[in-house]
């Protein structure tokens, strides 16, 4: 079931977000789990409320985030899921995002200049980082130390994977 959910999102957000509720509470339970799966699970659902749930998600998505951001610091799948889904926040719902932003850009950091950080297990959440870390330039450059977290950026490439957020960095 969790697979269809960014399809229905997709195609028809407007109808399938007010009968999330009964998931809501589902995922709201995963996401305090002490099982990574399910604490991914949970992630890739904020993350798919965020990126195709529009405005009418953000109340079912907000009180997640500073679980979301607890979530940097978890396992790879879970860090990957996480780091994702606060990318698209700040692309997709900056006023949502603000308040977060310090403590996710030293989060990011953190997983991007982590020991073994390009390895294999980690090298998607890695990825999916420095793809955040780029969109919250983007999106929030007004609010930064723009030229620092620039050559930070910049510093983090090349990426090396074949991952799907590959073009979204270049």
């Amino acid at each position: 079931m969790w697979r269809s959910l960014p399809h229905a999102l997709q195609l028809a957000a407007p109808l399938f977000v007010p009968t999330l509720k009964s998931l809501y509470t589902l995922y709201d339970s995963m996401r305090s789990s002490t099982l990574d799966f399910e604490n991914t699970q949970a992630a890739w659902f904020f993350s798919n409320l965020v990126e195709f749930g529009g405005e009418q998600a953000k109340p079912l998505f907000t009180p997640w985030l500073p679980f979301i951001v607890e979530m940097i610091d978890h396992p790879a799948d879970v860090r990957q899921a996480a780091v994702y889904g606060l990318g698209v926040t700040a692309e997709l719902h900056p006023d949502v995002f603000r308040g977060f932003k310090t403590q996710v850009l030293q989060g990011l950091h953190r997983v991007i200049t982590m020991d073994e950080s390009r390895e294999e297990e980690n090298i998607f959440a890695t990825e999916n980082a420095i793809s955040a870390l780029g969109k919250i330039i983007q999106h929030h450059g007004e609010s930064l130390d723009i030229g620092s977290e620039i050559r930070k950026w910049i510093n983090y490439l090349p990426t090396d994977s074949k991952h799907e957020e590959t073009d979204v960095i270049y």
